[in-house]
């Protein structure tokens, strides 16, 4: 039960005119005569807070509707609030994985590097062997050459000898073996 002194202050704290109030009270058939005795009931109360014709709530209803709407957009907002604070926290988890991943690929880099440094050293110690190599070998190839040359001058010279004392490098040579021995 609610009291008031007038009908201007019920009417106020409806939020709507005493006309308004009169027009509403008479439709409904809410008796607001005595408002400071007996009162006025919950349920009259709610009828003349809800304007019949637009369905609309008037005053304190109207404030309480919004109140219930600002409460429940709090309530969603502080799930999303919560689920926000899950995923941050998520994707703080991720960062460090991450991060720890980063650091594991990092030493991997520096010891690729080091053996990188290391096969290119040997593989320049192996280039100066094989330059090493194809200067001996050029050399024993130049000296092969001129050996043959010098044997091929001297196997010359030694027909051209034979010519001249008409033998030939096969009868100078000493007889060995059976023949040698049957024909000497």
């Amino acid at each position: 039960m609610k009291h008031f002194d007038s009908k201007a202050k019920l009417a106020m704290d409806i939020g709507i005119t005493r006309a308004t109030l009169y027009r509403r009270a008479d439709r409904l058939g809410i008796n607001i005569d005595d408002l400071a005795g007996a009162g006025i009931s919950d349920e009259d109360y709610q009828k003349l807070t809800i304007d019949q014709s637009s369905g609309a709530v008037s005053g304190n209803a109207q404030q309480l509707k919004e109140l219930a709407s600002v409460q429940a957009e709090l309530e969603r907002l502080k799930d999303e609030n919560t689920r926000i604070a899950q995923e941050a926290e998520l994707l703080k988890n991720e960062r460090s994985t991450i991060q720890d991943a980063n650091e594991s690929l990092k030493v991997q880099v520096e010891k690729l590097s080091q053996d990188h440094d290391a096969l290119n050293e040997k593989y320049i110690s192996a280039l100066e062997d094989v330059r090493t190599y194809a200067d001996k070998f050029a050399q024993l190839a130049d000296q092969s050459q001129r050996l043959q040359a010098q044997a091929t001058k001297q196997i010359e010279e030694s027909v051209l000898q034979g010519e001249r004392t008409g033998e030939t490098p096969a009868d100078k040579a000493p007889k060995q073996g059976f023949w040698s021995k049957l024909f000497k």
